[in-house]
Order: C-alpha cells, then structure tokens, then sequence
C-alpha cells in the first residue's frame, strides 16, 4: 500500500483509493493502474490457456 496525498486537501491519502477520505474529491488517476490490474489478472490465464492448449494440439497431431 503506497502512501500518497490527496493534490486537493494535501493530507496523506492509501494508493488504492479512488476518492478522499477527507475532502471526498474523486482521483480520476487511480482508474488506469485498477483498469489495467483487473484486465492483467483476466488475460494473463487465458493467454496461458491457449498455449498449452496449443501446446496440447501440436503434441498430440
């Protein structure tokens, strides 16, 4: 958890947050890294089943 603070109030605010807790201002920067982890968490496992599955075709053919 990476300590950041907020660039409206300027107290100290976690890296995972997508609002402040103090002055209830929305960071909009925090969506991309969230956006792209989600999207990393789906596609890394599906690429991997698709090379072994191909792994698994070329074996056996």
């Amino acid at each position: 958890m990476t300590e950041k603070s907020c660039p409206f109030c300027k107290r100290p605010i976690s890296g995972e947050d997508t609002v402040c807790p103090h002055c209830g201002e929305l960071l909009i920067y925090e969506y991309p890294k969230q956006v792209t982890a989600r999207r990393n968490a789906v596609l890394f496992p599906l690429g991997f089943l698709l090379l072994f599955s191909m792994a698994g075709h070329w074996y056996l053919n």
